[in-house]
């Protein structure tokens, strides 16, 4: 198979190849020999790039031997299999020994194992930290952060409510599915970190995360251990790597330095990152590729397709962005980005996986878990125009081809049409839904557990789900052959719902299985360690 390198230092030495401009393609004008190179370079299956050893290579196989007739038409082919021919990426773990890290098998697993601590380590921070917070600067994060505007106010609530010893109810958040931690939550939690650094409280009352705890002595908890060693606060504060970022040996290993002992060699709760293989997202891939490309070379890529083809570290609804730069600098450069219910945006099975578990992993988990996926992957991506990603270079297919992630769709456009009616009623005041909760009577605590994310949801995302199903987005749908594209209508109008009707709209409880071939995705994620599963 002929591999094309992305790196022109290491193109083969022509130098033994005279001018031979007495061939017949020589001759001819170089507007012909231009069209001559793009049918010779052009491939129906086009480049696919090899992350393990950072080519380029036709995915047919195909031989480019004209470039190594003479100088001049090397010179003249330079960069026109990047013009004529789509680039295709895929998630890749590769796991190598010198990236290994205390059973981490890749970099891909080690810097998922630290953005998790170092998040929940923000979030206790800002736990600790609650009562610098006012509500001037909670507005300031929801005006940054809107897609966090419900979110946000209610984790504040709860913050507030918990005095500061008792802090073990708050511990639950540690062993909380990554999926939770979304990049915009994130973003805000940063955000507000930033806001009430500057007071004077700030150091003494966040120290207290270096401080072990032990167990609640009325309920069943277990002790809790710093991650990091005391002094480190300030580089955890400093530690908001792009969550596009491929990171070096080097980079990670500034921070892994800062691990207590007994991070390092894991708790139960962290040990699934030693037996997932962790993919880096096609999206980042790309991005690295592109940055490390000379902007003469960079500027030939006209085609790329992205296949998200399984779930990635690093807040891969984020990844897009990483983009963004690409784009503006060549605006001939067309991204198609493949996304699918239940691969990319599928939950995170693995977090509840731990050997020697009988964990049914094949089973994905209620379908509310979907929704905060989802719903960040779909605002942050119609968002990507106002981030400065130009209109006609980006587009996004959601794959709901199969009945079950139709349904899911629906379920989460449902919920967005729930929320937007919720608000409209109430206003998105916490005090408000909170009354109307408590109006239900014995029903209240049945629709705090169902409803508790749906009316938290981003004021804006019916608005994003009309530009979806009217062709006005950068998103775009593959539907069932039998399906049409028409937005959720509820058979009566919301203001005659009762409450019951609230309840019965969204069944909690009910699980979503992997609608797909389920040994094949657990090995793409747990290789010869599937069988472990029951």
């Amino acid at each position: 198979m002929t591999t094309v390198t992305t790196d022109p230092t290491s193109a083969p030495d022509l130098s033994e190849y005279a001018d031979q401009q007495q061939s017949p393609l020589c001759r001819l004008p170089r507007e012909l020999r231009d069209q001559i190179y793009e049918y010779y370079s052009y491939d129906e299956e086009g480049l696919e790039y090899d992350y393990a050893y950072k080519t380029l290579k036709y995915a047919s196989g195909k031989e480019l031997d004209l470039p190594r007739t003479c100088k001049m038409v090397a010179n003249e082919m330079k960069g026109i299999h990047l013009q004529v021919n789509t680039i295709t990426f895929t998630p890749c773990c590769l796991e190598r020994e010198e990236d290994s890290f205390r059973g981490l098998r890749s970099l891909s697993a080690r810097f998922e194992h630290l953005l998790h601590l170092v998040q929940w380590t923000k979030l206790l921070m800002l736990h600790y930290a609650v009562e610098c917070v006012t509500d001037d600067m909670i507005a300031q994060v929801v005006e940054a952060c809107p897609g966090m505007s419900g979110v946000f106010w209610a984790i504040i609530y709860s913050l507030r409510d918990r005095p500061h010893p008792r802090i073990w109810g708050m511990l639950w958040t540690e062993r909380l599915p990554r999926d939770e931690f979304t990049a915009s939550f994130c973003e805000a939690v940063q955000l507000c970190l930033n806001l009430i650094s500057s007071d004077p409280r700030f150091d003494d009352l966040v120290s207290q995360v270096f401080v072990p705890l032990d167990p609640h002595p009325d309920r069943y908890h277990r002790r809790y251990s710093p991650h990091f060693v005391e002094g480190s606060l300030q580089q955890i504060l400093a530690w908001q790597p792009d969550p596009w970022l491929i990171p070096t040996v080097e980079e990670l290993s500034r921070m892994e330095q800062l691990l207590t002992p007994q991070s390092q060699e894991g708790e139960d709760w962290t040990r699934q990152h030693f037996h997932i293989k962790l993919c880096f997202s096609a999206t980042a891939i790309c991005a690295a590729t592109l940055r490390r490309l000379p902007t003469n070379v960079r500027k030939h890529v006209r085609s790329i397709i992205l296949r998200e083809n399984c779930r990635a570290v690093s807040y891969p609804d984020a990844h897009a962005e990483g983009l963004i730069p690409f784009c503006k600098e060549n605006l001939r450069l067309r991204i198609l980005s493949m996304a699918g219910l239940t691969t990319n945006l599928a939950p995170s099975f693995w977090e509840a996986y731990g050997p020697g578990e009988d964990t049914y992993v094949w089973n994905l988990g209620a379908k509310y878990l979907y929704i905060r996926i989802l719903v960040d992957w779909l605002t942050r991506t119609a968002d990507l125009h106002r981030r400065g990603m130009p209109n006609e270079s980006f587009t996004a297919t959601l794959d709901v081809r199969s009945q079950e992630a139709f349904r899911l769709w629906r379920y989460v456009e449902r919920a967005a049409a729930v929320a937007q009616h919720l608000v409209e009623r109430l206003g998105p005041q916490h005090e408000l839904i909170s009354k109307f909760i408590d109006s239900h009577g014995k029903r209240s605590y049945v629709l705090m557990q169902k409803f508790a994310k749906t009316w938290r949801l981003p004021l804006h995302l019916s608005t994003v789900f009309n530009d979806v199903m009217n062709g006005r987005s950068m998103i775009r749908l593959d539907l069932p052959t039998d399906e049409l594209l028409k937005p959720f209508t509820p058979t009566e109008p919301f203001s005659q719902w009762t409450s019951d009707d609230f309840v019965s709209c969204y069944y909690v409880y009910e699980n979503q299985n992997f609608p797909g071939d389920e040994e094949l995705y657990l090995r793409t994620f747990l290789g010869d360690s599937s069988d472990l599963i029951s």
